[in-house]
């Protein structure tokens, strides 16, 4: 007999056994590990952001540093007046950058840094509105702090080294921000969010004078003064030689217009015959007395080219002295009018004619005068070359009236001391980078 079970009714339930959990946990775990790349990718990205942020600051110092040497070059070979913001003026009470910041002794024949060594005398910082500087005639640059300043650094000098005379340290100072005080200082100091970058090199003086004349009228050839001529030829520098005239050739028509020291007889005064002089070749004089060609002087910066028709410079010469220019060249003849003056003890020139200079009435120049030959008629005005006076050639038969030619050392020790262009020493550039 069969049991007939009965079928369950249509629609009820049946047990479901559930299933995904396992499916959730690796859910779960895929997540996290996103979670841990995401948070590496931007921990790297934030680090990436701050590195270049850094290298951004640390450039801008860098820059910056570079940019100061380059400008502290520049303007230790400018001859131009420049006032408390470093900008070039025409006041003539103003002073170059060079004569504001070095002090040359003509006892020891040194240039020192004014203000005293290391200490902070200029500055320059960057905004929107461009660079700007400060050049106080007086006491260290105040840099204020700005929102929106770049970079910015300070210049220092530090005197050359005993036994390098000519030789001077350039150190710049910089950093990111005015806030970093790193600028003013050069210990290394941590800390600090902004850049900073000591940068530091030697430069040398190329000087035009190496070797100064020895007296007042220094002549490659005869020194001739004709009977008319009421011209002076003085030497009284003290403790230094007595020469007047120093000749290669003949000396005559120089009696009885030479001033001398007291005691001092006449013949002593006059070096003529000097074999040694007339020895020396024609492109060789001008570098026997400045230690280089007349090539090399001419393309120094701070050189005036006088280019002018005729040889009248006058206007030329004199707006250029005007700014603080105190080296000239002229290739070919050089006319200066009555009325014309050039120098001073404390700031001499130096005046280099590739042909004959002619001088008008009352002329006065401080400094040294080199030519191939001299024309002057002064009449009986005061007229004056004090300094030295060469003249590469014959001389002097067409010097009339009575001017002065005065040797004075010290001011040629001013020009042998701190006349002519700084260049880089190779090998001195050091860097301190944070």
């Amino acid at each position: 007999m069969s049991t007939v079970r009965p079928h369950a009714p249509r629609g009820a339930c049946r047990p479901v056994h559930q299933s995904g959990a396992a499916t959730l946990v690796v859910v779960m775990i895929l997540f996290f590990l996103m979670l841990l790349v995401s948070a590496y990718a931007s921990r790297t990205l934030i680090f990436e952001q701050r590195t270049s942020a850094n290298q951004y600051r640390s450039t801008q110092a860098f820059e910056a540093a570079q940019g100061g040497l380059e400008w502290a070059l520049s303007m230790l070979n400018s001859e131009r007046r420049i006032d408390t913001s470093c900008n070039p003026t025409t006041d003539p009470s103003a002073t170059t950058f060079r004569a504001r910041y070095l002090a040359t002794d003509v006892v020891t024949e040194r240039v020192t840094p004014v203000p005293a060594s290391g200490t902070a005398f200029a500055a320059c910082m960057r905004n929107d509105a461009g660079w700007q500087c400060q050049c106080p005639l007086t006491g260290a640059p105040a840099l204020v702090a700005e929102a929106n300043t770049r970079s910015a650094f300070v210049l220092r000098l530090v005197p050359p080294p005993a036994g390098a005379p000519g030789v001077m340290k350039v150190q710049v100072s910089s950093c990111s921000s005015t806030n970093d005080m790193r600028c003013f200082s050069t210990e290394s100091v941590t800390g600090s969010e902004d850049a900073s970058s000591l940068q530091q090199m030697q430069v040398a003086l190329v000087r035009v004078l190496r070797a100064p004349p020895a007296a007042a009228l220094t002549v490659v050839g005869d020194a001739a003064f004709p009977s008319g001529s009421l011209v002076q030829l003085v030497n009284i520098a003290p403790g230094g030689n007595a020469l007047a005239i120093h000749a290669s050739g003949s000396a005559s028509g120089y009696q009885a217009r030479l001033v001398l020291p007291g005691g001092t007889p006449p013949e002593a005064a006059v070096l003529d015959g000097d074999a040694a002089l007339g020895s020396i070749p024609f492109p060789s004089r001008f570098a026997n007395f400045s230690g280089i060609k007349q090539t090399t002087f001419r393309n120094l910066p701070g050189v005036v080219s006088l280019a002018c028709p005729g040889g009248d410079c006058a206007a030329q010469i004199t707006e250029a002295a005007a700014k603080g220019k105190k080296l000239f060249y002229r290739s070919g003849d050089l006319m200066l009018p009555t009325g014309t003056s050039l120098g001073t003890p404390d700031d001499p020139v130096m005046v280099v004619v590739d042909g004959r200079l002619r001088l008008e009435g009352t002329v006065q120049i401080v400094g040294l005068v080199y030519s191939t030959g001299i024309e002057w008629q002064s009449g009986t005005a005061n007229a004056l070359i004090r300094g030295a006076t060469v003249v590469d050639g014959d001389c002097c038969t067409q010097v009339t009236g009575s001017p002065s030619l005065v040797y004075d050392k010290e001011v040629l020790t001013r020009l042998q001391v701190g006349a002519g262009a700084y260049a880089r020493v190779p090998g001195s550039w050091t860097d301190r980078h944070e």
